[in-house]
């Protein structure tokens, strides 16, 4: 179990012996707004208003592995940019802990743990709009394979993650054939 306190700090509790095992102080930094354990217990998500960092929980102390910003100019894996304008709100983890998602105002943004186009590394998978509010709360379906998000205003959006990564697949394919029949042309041309 992970906890956010008022002084910039994490800590994590270990549930059994209703102790704490590892208290990790933000110096310097803006204070936590939200986190997220993996499944695991062995990844900790830390959500700042501009960014997630993300920890290895390691025996005593959190070690920094990644950086990731969530605010400002973010590039999705397709090459597209979308302007984030507001604070971090919320992270969690898909119940696999293969996925995550942030909150910032009206817009979800879903990562994967291990993107391979990222080297093995987290990275943007989607963005998911159309909320006309604030949202508010965000669940995983058992199967992960939804993901539903409510806002201020009430409404309730599920989002199959699924077929958009299908989709997202498919249009990978017809990029690299249309770039491959590009390159051949290239290459016939150069043989002639």
């Amino acid at each position: 179990c992970s906890s956010s306190d008022g002084d910039a700090s994490v800590r994590l509790w270990n549930w059994h012996t209703r102790a704490v095992v590892v208290t990790h102080v933000f110096e310097g930094l803006q204070r936590p707004i939200a986190v997220a354990l993996h499944p695991s217990g062995n990844v900790l998500l830390v959500g700042f208003e501009e960014q997630i960092r993300l920890y290895h929980v390691c025996e005593d102390n959190l070690l920094l592995a990644f950086e990731i910003p969530v605010k400002g100019v973010v590039t999705l894996r397709d090459g597209e940019s979308i302007l984030v304008a507001n604070p971090l709100s919320t992270v969690a983890f898909a119940h696999g802990g293969h996925f995550f998602a942030a909150v910032t105002g009206r817009l979800v943004q879903v990562f994967a743990l291990y993107e391979s186009s990222k080297g093995g590394k987290p990275g943007l998978i989607h963005i998911l709009r159309g909320h006309a509010a604030s949202v508010t709360a965000l669940s995983w379906s058992r199967d992960d394979r939804t993901l539903w998000t409510s806002s201020d205003d009430g409404a309730l959006y599920e989002s199959e993650l699924l077929v958009i990564r299908l989709a997202q697949a498919k249009l990978n394919k017809e990029t690299f054939e249309k770039r491959s029949a590009e390159l051949e042309v290239e290459l016939v041309s150069q043989k002639e």
